[in-house]
């Protein structure tokens, strides 16, 4: 989806994407995990921002947790009974 509204920029992310991510915290609640919380959530403020620096990135202190070593990815199951509709 970022891909086709690339050009639009910031705009694009707060009318598509925001709301695509702020269904996944919505979600969070049952997670385990407090780290894995605050590491979305501090990501999630991080884009909800215009513009923000590599420094910015380098600066977050929860994100990085998420990952372990060697961990390239995040999964994330929907147990929600309308999975596989349109969210």
């Amino acid at each position: 989806m970022a891909q086709l509204y690339d050009d639009k920029g910031y705009t694009a992310y707060k009318e598509f994407i925001a709301p695509v991510l702020e269904k996944i915290a919505n979600n969070l609640e049952s997670i385990p995990s407090e780290e894995t919380k605050k590491g979305f959530f501090e990501a999630f403020e991080l884009l909800a921002q215009k513009e923000f620096t590599v420094q910015d990135v380098r600066n977050m202190k929860y994100f990085k947790n998420i990952f372990g070593r060697e961990h390239c990815y995040l999964s994330l199951i929907n147990r929600n009974k309308s999975h596989g509709k349109k969210i």
